[in-house]
């Protein structure tokens, strides 16, 4: 991993190599999408699915506190997340909406004891089956964090808003 940023008015610069935190994700379909075969699954209509997952990740990577840059973030992180797919003869519409929960980092060296808000997010997509069975996605993707409990500088905060074809 590499990075580069400024911090305190200080150019940081560093490369490391280690492992990153784990993600193990819990879900569970509420409505639609019954577990089926292969051959059921081919001929079966499905015109809404909803559901909802929740994804951890325990502190267990790579972590130095004297680094500003590390593999690992030394927090726990929650994901809880909700979705929903309806489909409609070849097009498709799929929303999830999701806020990511940050534990305390205690360790971090440029701020004692960082805190950070949740970072909300939501995914939208609209899709159609085109030419031989493929699919043509059209994704739009926002997220961002609001205000930080402490105040951290700007080159460490940020909002993105992406979309793709």
């Amino acid at each position: 991993m590499k990075g580069e940023g400024t911090v305190n008015g200080v150019r940081i610069k560093g490369d490391r190599c280690g492992t990153s935190d784990p993600q193990v994700r819990f879900t569970y379909l509420f409505y639609g999408a019954p577990a089926m075969d292969l051959a059921e699954f081919k001929v079966t209509p499905v015109s809404r699915v909803i559901g909802a997952s929740l994804a951890v990740s325990p502190p267990l990577g790579d972590y130095n506190n004297e680094n500003l840059i590390n593999t690992g973030a030394n927090r726990w992180t929650f994901k809880p997340e909700i979705g929903i797919s309806n489909r409609r003869g070849d097009w498709s519409l799929e929303a999830s909406f999701g806020a990511r929960l940050f534990g305390d980092n205690d360790s971090f060296a440029a701020i004692p004891n960082w805190s950070r808000t949740p970072s909300i997010s939501s995914r939208d997509t609209l899709s159609t089956t085109c030419c031989r069975g493929a699919g043509c996605p059209l994704t739009a993707t926002i997220s961002g964090a609001d205000k930080r409990k402490r105040t951290v500088p700007k080159a460490m905060t940020g909002r993105k808003i992406r979309g793709w074809a």
